[in-house]
């Protein structure tokens, strides 16, 4: 039971930690200008994970 609270802990801790550096890089953003809607950003997103999937092509996780 100990081990299970420690784990729980511990993940609840990851989930709220404050990072030094930002979670993508400026490579990995894109300017959607103004406005933003829904159909703007779902076009992002997708050419995002796009270029990650090909990006990441052949590389063992």
């Amino acid at each position: 039971m100990a081990e299970t609270n420690h784990e729980g802990i511990h993940d609840i801790a990851l989930a709220h930690r404050v990072r030094d550096e930002s979670f993508v890089s400026d490579e990995e953003t894109h300017d959607l200008g103004d406005p933003v809607d829904k159909d703007a950003i779902r076009a992002a997103v997708t050419q995002g994970r796009e270029e990650t999937e090909r990006r990441n092509r052949g590389r063992v996780a």
